[in-house]
């Protein structure tokens, strides 16, 4: 699995019927009833996905039916649960509610709003309070909105979230939006958060007003809001461990100096498996079966029927054509293992295995910077025998920071990938926030799991090369 991280290009809060513009404030306070006559507010925002469409158009990463894309805000109350139904600043909390995300058909601007209350009258040099569009009424200087507040009525929401204490953290799963975007070449003007419209349409009828606060891009915290993508990229290589009788995973690697690169043109590539005598037992044919899940990497699903063990079998690729060049057949090797390879049978369970471990390609308590993309190895090593390095199927990492006395979670504990040779992770840097961050390792041996926990630390600064 892989997971990416697109962030906000822009976002406001407009409060109904007003030209207030409250865009640069860290908290986007989304409200609904009789509040000095302001009946409720909406939060508008743009993601910006600018990287995410680099990334998917060079072939590093790609859509699937298994991909998803999930807006992701952090509530202010989730760490002040004893306050949940108190009244701030002549606001109730709200509890037992539904907010709905809408999409803007129009483009706007952010403006440079901070307060909803004008207080220049009693401080000469408060310039927080701003009418400037976007509001309620303008999207820019020179154009309003064509409906006021983006949309009138009960539209068809994109995803709706149900909140029942009212400090739960807003996710919802927006996959089809963002594909649309991705995909169909559909316009990105952003998208709306609002109660949803039966709230709207009692709150002018209420002596009470009820809020519900969430972190903006402005935030001076970790809980900036984002767009958090997550694709079914995966390496798991059979090659050194290839069970007769069953299906296993041949991968093939294509490079220029070092940097992956793909083959032309995938429907001119043939693999024929190879028995250890030469003769061709079976025959894959480029796009249907050959599959491309990142740049550089390709991979086969085989299955050898065979009661010949401890062989060598090969994989013959033909018809490769990079950046228009001709490449020779390229011929790999596998050894055949009895299916039985791996089991286990005794009169008593099989006490589980412990390992040392060891990360390279990123060293402790480094500073990376914005730009890095690290291909990070980890080592296995048994514990009393540190000579022999092992390559493991159940071994997964973790990525967090810690703010105060929280861990908050980047990733969450993912399986390593696993070529002939090595473990690894690939770490993307580049939607990582600056923040001191902690690498967890936890493997799975005989029914027991074991946490290594904060194995290595490094440091992410916002320091961007050109």
């Amino acid at each position: 699995m892989s997971i990416f991280r697109s962030y906000f290009e822009k976002n406001n809060t407009i409060v109904y019927n007003s030209e207030v513009n409250t865009a640069k404030n860290p908290v986007a306070e989304l409200f609904y009833g009789n509040n000095n006559g302001e009946f409720f507010s909406r939060f508008i925002f743009k993601i910006d996905l600018t990287e995410l469409e680099t990334k998917i158009s060079s072939g590093e990463l790609k859509i699937d039916s298994t991909t998803k894309h999930t807006l992701k805000l952090k509530n202010t109350s989730f760490f002040d649960r004893d306050e949940l139904g108190k009244f701030f600043g002549g606001k109730l909390r709200a509890t037992s509610f539904d907010l709905y995300c809408y999409e803007i058909n129009e483009f706007w601007d952010e403006g440079i709003g901070y307060d909803y209350i004008d207080n220049s009258l009693l401080y000469q040099d408060d310039y927080s309070y701003s009418e400037e569009p976007s509001n309620w009424f303008s999207a820019t200087t020179l154009s309003t909105w064509t409906v006021p507040g983006t949309f009138s009525g009960s539209p068809t929401p994109i995803a709706t979230q149900h909140f029942d204490n009212g400090n739960e953290d807003l996710n919802l799963d927006i996959t089809d939006y963002i594909n649309g975007i991705l995909l169909s070449g559909n316009t990105n003007n952003g998208l709306v958060i609002a109660f949803g419209p039966d709230y709207e349409t009692q709150a002018s009828s209420l002596d009470k007003s009820y809020f519900v606060g969430f972190f903006t891009k402005y935030t001076q915290t970790f809980f900036e809001p984002f767009l958090e993508t997550k694709f079914s990229y995966d390496i798991f290589d059979d090659r050194n461990k290839f069970l007769a009788n069953k299906t296993n995973r041949l991968y093939f690697y294509t490079q220029l100096f070092n940097q992956p690169k793909n083959i032309d043109n995938l429907d001119n590539v043939i693999v024929q498996i190879k028995n250890s005598c030469g003769d061709v037992i079976n025959t894959i044919y480029g796009t249907t079966g050959i599959t491309n899940p990142t740049i550089g990497v390709y991979y086969i699903e085989t299955n050898v029927q065979t009661n010949e063990y401890m062989v060598q079998y090969s994989d013959l690729w033909s018809g490769i054509t990079i950046d228009g060049i001709a490449w020779p057949e390229t011929e790999l090797n596998f050894t055949i293992l009895p299916p039985t390879n791996g089991y286990q049978l005794g009169d008593s369970p099989f006490k589980p295995e412990q390992y040392a471990f060891n990360i390279y390609g990123l060293s402790q308590n480094e500073t990376i910077n914005t730009k890095d993309v690290r291909k990070v190895f980890v080592e296995a090593k048994k514990k009393f025998n540190r000579n022999i390095p092992m390559v493991l199927d159940e071994i997964y990492y973790r990525i967090h920071i810690r703010q105060g006395n929280n861990e908050i979670e980047i990733i969450p504990y993912t399986k390593l990938y696993r070529d002939s040779y090595n473990n690894f992770f690939i770490l993307d840097t580049q939607w990582f926030l600056p923040g001191i961050y902690h690498i967890s390792i936890m493997h799975k041996s005989a029914n027991e799991i074991r946490y290594n926990k904060d194995i290595l630390k490094f440091v992410k600064v916002n320091e961007d090369i050109n």
